[in-house]
C-alpha cells in the first residue's frame, strides 16, 4: 500500500481487478467469436515455407529474409511450429497473438505494481492501460494471425521498457533488455526504435553492451535490405509537410474515432497533451523514477507511428485509418498516461491526469462502435474465400485472383495445404 492511502473494502479491490481484467476477456471473446481457420494475404506467404519445411530445404536465411521492411525471424518460426502443431491453424495463431497481448498487460502490470503497489488507488491508477492495450479499433490485428508478430514486437518494447530502468549495474536484466530489443526487431521493423531509445535510456556499462548487440542486430538486418518495391519513397512524407501532419495526427487518433476529420480533431489534441509532457520534462517537474516506464513507453509508441507515417504516407491518406496501426496508438497513449503520473505538482497531475482519463474514456467507447459488425464481416469474408479455396480445382484464376493477386501461387498453395490437411482444409474453425 503506498504512503498516505487508507484501507478500502474488498469488494473495492475485487470490483478493480475485475475491470482491468474485462477488456482482455472481451479481446479474447472477438478473436473465438470472429476468427476463421483461413489464410489471409500475408499468411499465404507461410505456406511457401512449409513446403520447403516439409521438403527439408528450409534455411536460416529463408526465416530472415524480408517481407516488405520486416524481417520476421521469429514470428516465422513460431507459426512453422505451430502449424506443425495445429494443422496449420489461423485460429490458433490468432490465439497466440491474444496471448502476447495478454502478456503485455501483464508486464506493465507488475511494473505497475513495484511503482505504485497494488491498493484500491494504485488499481485505479492502472484501469486505463488495459482498457487502452485492448482496443477493438484494432480488430485487424486480432482477427489475423500473421500479425501475432506485431503483438510479439509490442511485448519485446514493453519487456525491454521494464528493464532497462533495472539493467544500470545488473548483468542479468541487461541481458533481458538485449533479448526484449532482438526479438522486437526481429518481430516487426518498429521493434528496431528499442536500440536508440535504449541507449538515450540506460548509462555506464549496459550502454555499452546494448550499443554492441545493436549494432550486431542493425547489421544483420541490413545485409541485403532493398526498399519494397510496392510501398513509395520516403520522401513522400517530407516532401508534403502540411498534409503528414494532417495524416500524422489522424493516424495517432484512429484509437478515438471513425471519422478522418474527428480522428485528426482527437490526435491534435494529444499531440497537445505530448508537448505539455514535454515542457514538464523540460522544467524537470517529472519525478524520474515514475515517469521513465512512461516516457520509454511513449517513445516506443510515437516512434512506430513516425515510421508508419514515413512508409505509407505516400499511399494515400486511406493508411492513416488502417486499424492494425492502432495497436501502436495505444501504446504511445498507455505511455503518456504512465508518464502523466509521475508529474511532481499534485495539481498539474490532477489536470493531466483528467484529460488523459477523458481522452481513454473516448478510446474505450470508440472502441465498441462498430466493432462487432466489423468483426462479423471480417468473419463472412473468410468464410467466402475459405469457399473458394475448398473447391480451387473447379474455380477461375479471377476467382481466385480476390484471395490473392496471384492466382497460380494460390492454386498451388490450395493443392498443398490440401495434399497435407492443412488449414481450412483441416477445420475452418
Amino acid at each position: 500500500m503506498a504512503p498516505g492511502e487508507s484501507a478500502a473494502p474488498r469488494w473495492t479491490s475485487l470490483a478493480l481487478g475485475a475491470a482491468i481484467l474485462a477488456p482482455v476477456a472481451v479481446a479474447l471473446d472477438f478473436v473465438t467469436r470472429f476468427g476463421v481457420n483461413m489464410p489471409f494475404w500475408d499468411e499465404w506467404t507461410l505456406v511457401g515455407m512449409l513446403g520447403r519445411w516439409h521438403d527439408g530445404t528450409l534455411s536460416a536465411v529463408d526465416l530472415l529474409s524480408l517481407h516488405a521492411e520486416h524481417r520476421p525471424f521469429f514470428p516465422r518460426l513460431l507459426m512453422l511450429g505451430l502449424a506443425g502443431l495445429t494443422h496449420y491453424n489461423a485460429v490458433v495463431e490468432m490465439l497466440v497473438g491474444w496471448l502476447f497481448l495478454a502478456a503485455t498487460v501483464a508486464v506493465l502490470w507488475v511494473e505497475h505494481r513495484a511503482t505504485f503497489g497494488s491498493s484500491p488507488a494504485a488499481l485505479a491508477r492502472f484501469l486505463p492501460i488495459p482498457w487502452l492495450l485492448c482496443t477493438l479499433r484494432q480488430n485487424e490485428n486480432l482477427l489475423w494471425g500473421w500479425q501475432l508478430g506485431l503483438y510479439l514486437c509490442v511485448l519485446g518494447l514493453v519487456v525491454g521498457a521494464a528493464a532497462l530502468p533495472r539493467a544500470q549495474g545488473s548483468w542479468g536484466w541487461t541481458a533481458v533488455a538485449a533479448a526484449a530489443g532482438v526479438v522486437a526487431m526481429f518481430s516487426f521493423a518498429a521493434g528496431a526504435l528499442f536500440w536508440p531509445v535504449a541507449l538515450w535510456a540506460s548509462k555506464g556499462r549496459a550502454r555499452w553492451i546494448l550499443a554492441g548487440v545493436g549494432a550486431v542486430a542493425a547489421a544483420i538486418y541490413a545485409v541485403g535490405y532493398i526498399h519494397p518495391p510496392q510501398y513509395p519513397d520516403y520522401a513522400a512524407a517530407v516532401a508534403r509537410p502540411l498534409a503528414t501532419g494532417y495524416f500524422a495526427a489522424t493516424l495517432l487518433g484512429e484509437v478515438f474515432a471513425g471519422g478522418m476529420t474527428s480522428s485528426a480533431s482527437a490526435g491534435a489534441a494529444v499531440l497537445a497533451v505530448i508537448a505539455g509532457l514535454g515542457f514538464l520534462w523540460a522544467r524537470r517537474q517529472l519525478d524520474a523514477r515514475v515517469a521513465r516506464m512512461g516516457q520509454l513507453l511513449a517513445l516506443f509508441g510515437l516512434g512506430s507511428l513516425a515510421l508508419v507515417v514515413l512508409g505509407r504516407m505516400g499511399q494515400g491518406f486511406v493508411y492513416a485509418k488502417v486499424s492494425r496501426y492502432a495497436t501502436f496508438g495505444a501504446l504511445a497513449l498507455v505511455g503518456l498516461w504512465r508518464t502523466a503520473l509521475g508529474i511532481s505538482a499534485e495539481r498539474v497531475r490532477a489536470w493531466a491526469t483528467g484529460a488523459l482519463g477523458a481522452l481513454a474514456v473516448m478510446a474505450t467507447f470508440a472502441s465498441y462502435d462498430g466493432a462487432y459488425e466489423m468483426g462479423a464481416s471480417v468473419r463472412a469474408a473468410r468464410h467466402r474465400e475459405a469457399a473458394v479455396i475448398l473447391d480451387y480445382r473447379n474455380r477461375t484464376d479471377e476467382e481466385l485472383g480476390k484471395v490473392m493477386a496471384d492466382p497460380p501461387f494460390i492454386r498451388r498453395a490450395a493443392e498443398f495445404l490440401e495434399a497435407h490437411d492443412l488449414g481450412p482444409f483441416h477445420t475452418l474453425r
